[in-house]
Formats: structure tokens, C-alpha cells, sequence
């Protein structure tokens, strides 16, 4: 127990050694500075209820969302579904897939966010009687692989957001996981590096994040995770979690608590997450609660399966 978790005080050190360097250029003064917030959203109810601590955990067709240099661990064929629903009428869907190739591994998702319908207004306030039907979408490649002792991984992905006019652009997601011990993985990613979305003549720049993320097997029960984020239109914030799992020769079943400080001090009762998940030889289903306070409350599901 004293290794265990001496393991885990070793990880918590590497990782604020390498955020305390760029903690300073980051700060909540540039919220609302990016477009695309889309990108933003959690992949997979798995991650979601683990407080989005998942850079260093993931290890299926998600990794293409988290950190694609995960994709490296794919020991076969990989898919997974999640839906979730957010506010109002907004619905985000993800959808991935990805598989050994070669000396490395592929991977290719979809992610579709759906605002339902809006009534068009005229300056005055007057709805026109038109309808618009707004919605965000990205495409992604990625490839990850072994290279000295490291996965290394790259993703690319075209963006496409659609309102009264539209906004496209292409981006880049880059990631490293390097496995300390059998029981201790550290992650770096940094996310959506490319240009800026442009609607008629004013343009955003992409929502870039820089990620640092832990996660150590503390027996063969409990699963821990910490990533650091550096976005570049808000301060840093945390997210913990932890995973208990109980397995059976076919059968799993799994409890989960997280925790993220992304909204703590705009949202009163946000940041808390939980969920729990199923799986059947190998096969998952997961579902994750999110509650955001007065506003109300994320609810996500997930599918996974390898073959």
C-alpha cells in the first residue's frame, strides 16, 4: 500500500512541475475569446464521470478526442458511440472508430453537436417566420505509435459550424504517453492548434488546450486520474477521478466520482460528476450525471466495444 501510493505522490509532483512554467499566461480574462466551443464538450460517459480526467487513461476509439497518442494501445478493433443531452434542445453526439495498423494504430471520429430549432428575428426582435437550424461538426483522422519507449500520436480534424452563415477551419490535436510502471501513465496533449473560424468578417480563434494528465492502477480495483488544463480562453482547471471496478470471467461493473474546477466560481454546485458503467466481455456501457446548478443537469451515454 505504502508503494501504491507513493507511486501516485510522484505522479501528482511530475505533473505540477511541468504546469507551474505556463501557469502565468493563461487567465480567466480571456474567456469568451474563442469559437468552436464545441471542441470543448467531453467525449464518452466513461470520461465525463471521471471529472474528464482521462488524457492518461484512455485506451479505446476515444483517444482520438482525449489524446490520440493512446490510439498506440489498441489491441484490436475499437468503437464507441455517446449521446448526450445538454440544455434546452442541445444534443451532443460522438462517434469513433480505430484499429492496429502496421507498427501503429488509426483512428477516425465524428462529432455533431445540435442546437434544434431557432425562430429567425428581424433587428427589431419580430420573428420573420424563418427557421434556423444551427449545428457544429468535426471530423478527425489520427495516427499514433510506439517510438522509443513513448506513444506518440497526431490528429487531424476539419471543422465546420453552421449559423445564419458558416465558419469552417482545420486543426490539430498532438499527444505523448509515456508508461512510468505497470501501475503509473503520464499524458501530454495540446488540442485544436490551427487557424480561426470566420463568419462573414469576424473571425475567432480555435479553442487551444494544453494538457498534462496522470492516471495510476492503485490495486487491481481502483482506478486514479488527474489532468491539468491550460486553455487558452480561461484559466487553468482540474479535473480528478476515480474508478472502482469489480469483475467477474465475463462480466464488469463500474462505479465512478469526478471532479472539475472549469466552472468553479461561475456555476454554484457545479464541477461534481458521477456515473457508473457495465461491461460484458468486451463490450461497455456507460452513463454519466453532471449537474450544473440552477441550469440544470448534463445526462450522457455511451457505448464501447472491441473486436
Amino acid at each position: 500500500m505504502i508503494r501504491k501510493w507513493r507511486e501516485a505522490f510522484f505522479c501528482l509532483l511530475v505533473v505540477a512541475a511541468s504546469a507551474m512554467p505556463v501557469a502565468a499566461l493563461f487567465e480567466s480574462g480571456d474567456k469568451g475569446t474563442s469559437g468552436a466551443q464545441f471542441l470543448k464538450l467531453p467525449v464518452g460517459a466513461r470520461a465525463a464521470a471521471m471529472g474528464e480526467a482521462y488524457s492518461a487513461v484512455t485506451k479505446d476509439a476515444d483517444a482520438l478526442y482525449w489524446n490520440p497518442a493512446a490510439l498506440a494501445s489498441l489491441s484490436g478493433r475499437s468503437f464507441s458511440f455517446s449521446h448526450a443531452t445538454l440544455f434546452g434542445e442541445l444534443k451532443h453526439d460522438c462517434l469513433a472508430y480505430a484499429q492496429p495498423l502496421g507498427k501503429g494504430a488509426v483512428g477516425a471520429g465524428v462529432q455533431y453537436l445540435s442546437a434544434g430549432k431557432v425562430m429567425e428575428t428581424d433587428d427589431l426582435g419580430f420573428e420573420t417566420g424563418g427557421v434556423m437550424r444551427p449545428r457544429d461538426m468535426a471530423v478527425s483522422l489520427g495516427y499514433a505509435r510506439s517510438i522509443g519507449g513513448a506513444e506518440l500520436g497526431l490528429s487531424l480534424k476539419y471543422i465546420d459550424s453552421r449559423l445564419a452563415g458558416s465558419a469552417s477551419a482545420f486543426a490539430a490535436d498532438i499527444g505523448a504517453l509515456v508508461r512510468v510502471s505497470a501501475r503509473l501513465k503520464l499524458a501530454f496533449a495540446a488540442q485544436n492548434l490551427g487557424g480561426k473560424m470566420k463568419f462573414d468578417r469576424e473571425s475567432d480563434p480555435l479553442p487551444v488546450n494544453y494538457k498534462f494528465g496522470t492516471s495510476w492502477e492503485m490495486g487491481g480495483s481502483w482506478l486514479g486520474a488527474l489532468d491539468v488544463n491550460f486553455p487558452r480562453d480561461n484559466k487553468p482547471f482540474v479535473g480528478l477521478g476515480s474508478e472502482y471496478r469489480l469483475n467477474t470471467d465475463d462480466w464488469a461493473f463500474s462505479g465512478r466520482l469526478g471532479y472539475n474546477t472549469r466552472t468553479a466560481g461561475d456555476i454554484s454546485g457545479g464541477g461534481l460528476a458521477i456515473g457508473g458503467g457495465v461491461g460484458f466481455r468486451s463490450s461497455r456501457l456507460d452513463y454519466a450525471f453532471i449537474p450544473f446548478g440552477a441550469i440544470g443537469a448534463v445526462h450522457m451515454i455511451s457505448l464501447s466495444t472491441g473486436f
